[in-house]
């Protein structure tokens, strides 16, 4: 799994080099989420309603984009 968000400059020095080891998103009902079918590489996109944390893992509840 691969989770790519975009980062202002003034973070970005503090998380690359370390200094910021953590990141925290608000979700403003645009983030979006990409699920690639992996036998044709089909895309769908879907926009991101919540995510939780639970037993370890990541839930990403999404609804389908207009």
């Amino acid at each position: 799994m691969k989770i790519i968000v975009k980062s202002l400059p003034e973070h970005w020095e503090k998380e690359n080099d370390g200094r910021k080891p953590c990141t925290a998103r608000e979700l403003d009902g645009s983030d979006k989420i990409e699920i690639i079918n992996t036998a044709t590489n089909e895309v769908c996109e879907r926009i991101i309603t919540d995510v939780t944390v639970w037993k370890g893992k990541i839930l990403i509840s999404f609804k389908k984009a207009k």
